[in-house]
């Protein structure tokens, strides 16, 4: 999985905004970017969220192999209603 982009990067094609240095993620059509966190699986994340981790994989293309995604990787989820 290419995932190459830095936090800034991100935000910025999110829309986000810089504030005091910072950056806030907004929300881009209903999706919000997500960082994975050490310990997090794409079975947990679709699981706590009602979803499948075929859907989660057809969302973030540049998952080539669910089994196989890391802390620090960016994807693509709903945001919460």
């Amino acid at each position: 999985m290419a995932n190459e982009m830095k936090d800034k990067d991100l935000n910025e094609v999110a829309g986000g905004k810089a504030v005091n240095g910072k950056y806030y993620t907004v929300t881009l059509n209903g999706w919000v970017p997500y960082q994975l966190k050490e310990g997090d699986t794409l079975g947990n994340l679709a699981k706590t969220r009602g979803l499948s981790v075929p859907w989660i994989c057809s969302a973030n293309p540049l998952i080539d192999d669910p089994q196989r995604v890391f802390a620090g990787y960016w994807i693509l989820l709903p945001a919460a209603n």
